[in-house]
């Protein structure tokens, strides 16, 4: 009973301490990280957008509208972003994110 009364205690007591939230970083460290961050993957997304970019992107030309919206569609989900085609008749898709 002892035991249980006593590990009881600790965790009633050690709450508070577990509820606190850390110290969010500074808007300093933050831009760092994004610095570093984009230093250590240039080369993949210099190389990501020059393959978006290469997809023509003319309105009329609705194949590679379709390209464009598929290949913007992987781009998101590779990145963990539910995302959408919405067709829209006459026209290619409208890509929608969340």
């Amino acid at each position: 009973m002892r035991e249980i009364v006593a590990v009881l205690l600790i965790v009633f007591f050690s709450c508070p301490a577990l509820a606190q939230k850390a110290t969010p970083p500074s808007p300093a460290q933050v831009v760092q990280e994004i610095r570093d961050y984009r230093m250590g993957n240039e080369d993949r997304i210099v190389r990501e957008l020059s393959e978006f970019l290469a997809i023509p992107n003319i309105a009329s030309d609705t194949p590679n509208i379709q390209k464009n919206a598929a290949h913007l569609v992987e781009m998101l989900e590779a990145r963990g972003i539910e995302t959408h085609l919405l067709p829209i008749s006459g026209r290619g898709p409208v890509v929608l994110a969340n």
